[in-house]
């Protein structure tokens, strides 16, 4: 993603519609906003080159592709949370496994982003009053790419009896009318555990574990 979106800047550059500064913070804001930490630009004339290995990068889970056993599954939440940012969000199912939980999800339709992320958003259209109508649309359109793959569809899961559940895998569909998608925590549900919540930024789901 970072080395497409540095491609689209340079042909920016290329073409005289964006000024060596602009390319270089438009980077910067790309490469804090994937998760690296970077230092302070440094003072004009000065070139400055960041090498990202090691404990710089950004964690990523670690992926588990064995085949689990199910032991049980539950149906989906009784509950349903509408008019979340223009969506709906419900639990369609679970898979208390051997190793690890699956929980299938369903949003419909796709929430408004903009007003998820307020702040961001603001950010972006103020970078963006000075960008030529269609080079602002399409690193718009970009952005919002960036947060229905990386932001919105996070999900945390949690129980009764405090069980600390880490994802590990998540497996989604997007598309305008309706997102659904199977996220993976570790460990599997302990036998002692009477109810799972989701939840998905401020919104949490309950299901009984029978």
């Amino acid at each position: 993603m970072l080395s497409h979106f540095a491609g689209v800047l340079a042909g920016f550059r290329y073409q005289g519609l964006m000024t060596q500064a602009e390319e270089e913070a438009w980077n910067r804001k790309m490469t804090i906003a994937l998760g690296w930490t970077l230092p302070d630009p440094p003072p004009a004339g000065i070139a400055q080159f960041v090498r990202l290995e090691g404990d710089d990068l950004p964690s990523e889970p670690e992926l588990d592709l064995t085949k689990p056993a199910v032991l049980r599954r539950l149906p989906g939440s009784p509950d349903v949370a509408s008019d979340y940012h223009g969506s709906s969000f419900r639990i369609t199912g679970v898979d208390i496994c051997d190793s690890r939980t699956v929980v299938e999800w369903r949003v419909s339709p796709e929430p408004d982003v903009p007003s998820l992320f307020p702040e961001d958003f603001a950010a972006l259209e103020a970078e963006l009053e000075s960008v030529d109508d269609w080079a602002a649309d399409e690193l718009r359109k970009k952005a919002w790419d960036a947060f229905i793959g990386e932001k919105v569809y996070v999900f945390q899961l949690a129980d009764d009896i405090g069980t600390q559940y880490q994802r590990t895998r998540h497996m989604g569909h997007y598309r305008s009318d309706v997102a659904t998608g199977a996220v993976t925590f570790k460990p599997t549900v302990p036998d002692t555990a009477s109810e799972l919540v989701l939840t998905w930024h401020e919104v949490e789901l309950t299901i009984p574990v029978i």
